[in-house]
């Protein structure tokens, strides 16, 4: 069998002829460009990100955060928030964006959301907060929504992963080891 975009486990890492799936890290990196393009096209006396990851230890949401922290590291880019978890979930991530606006409001540059769900909740918590136009929004999700954002300019940018390369490089995987 193939493993599709996921990440298996060491323990049973044996067991699987055969994994497809993004380099996690990779995408985190990503992202940490598109951080650093922000600010470069957008220049700041401080450079203030909003964080809101996926779900602790998950594999996806640490090598994501790996990846960003390894380019922005020797920069003055600065996280303003500790771990901040929705889970994945867009009514989680726009209560945590409600409570970074009211901690952080005018200090907040750019926001980062590792999934589109996420961005939708973190948007509509800067829409209510009339926070829309007032800092960046970058994110990884490739939905008909971080679309629409993306064409209307309200979100800077997004990574995609490549669902049609992955599954395709599956059925090829999967025929030749039948």
């Amino acid at each position: 069998w193939v493993a599709l975009n996921t990440v298996v486990d060491d323990s049973v890492v044996d067991e699987v002829p055969c994994m497809i799936a993004s380099d996690e890290v990779e995408i985190g990196r990503c992202i940490g460009r598109l951080i650093i393009e922000y600010f470069e096209k957008n220049p700041s006396d401080t450079k203030n990100v909003a964080y809101i990851e996926g779900s602790p230890g998950s594999s996806y949401t640490t090598n994501l955060t790996k990846g960003i922290e390894e380019v922005i590291a020797n920069s003055e880019i600065k996280i303003l928030n500790d771990h901040q978890y929705a889970d994945f979930d867009p009514s989680k991530a726009m209560t945590i964006m409600e409570d970074l606006l009211t901690k952080f409001g005018d200090q907040i540059d750019l926001v980062v959301t590792q999934d589109g769900g996420m961005f939708q909740g973190a948007y509509s918590a800067i829409e209510a907060a009339g926070y829309v136009g007032k800092l960046g929004i970058v994110c990884q999700g490739q939905d008909l929504i971080v679309k629409e954002k993306l064409l209307s300019g309200d979100l800077f940018a997004s990574v995609a992963q490549d669902p049609y390369t992955e599954g395709s490089l599956s059925v090829e995987m999967l025929d030749k080891m039948i």
